[in-house]
């Protein structure tokens, strides 16, 4: 069983990293869509056709970053409650 101090210093260090990989989800995300958006500028004339275009791939864009971040969520949890969890001294 890990030690409360251990389970705190390695659950920061992942926790950065998390973070860094959540900033470049977000990052990534926002990126493209705005190349989507100039794509969408110089492709079509009307501005219905680049509204509908952008708010198309801003939702796919922003249904996979939220997926992302609540399966970190989730799996950070879930870690937590294992980890707090007591099993009997006689079970393995």
């Amino acid at each position: 069983m890990i030690r409360t101090a251990e389970w705190i210093r390695t659950y920061r260090e992942r926790l950065m990293t998390d973070k860094t990989y959540g900033f470049i989800v977000v990052i990534l995300g926002l990126v493209f869509v705005l190349a989507v958006f100039v794509f969408a500028i110089f492709k079509f004339n009307s501005a219905s056709d680049v509204t509908t275009t952008v708010t198309s791939v801003g939702g796919v864009i922003g249904t996979i970053v939220g997926a992302f971040f609540g399966l970190q969520l989730g799996a950070a949890g879930k870690e937590r409650w294992n980890s707090s969890v007591t099993t009997p001294s006689g079970w393995h």
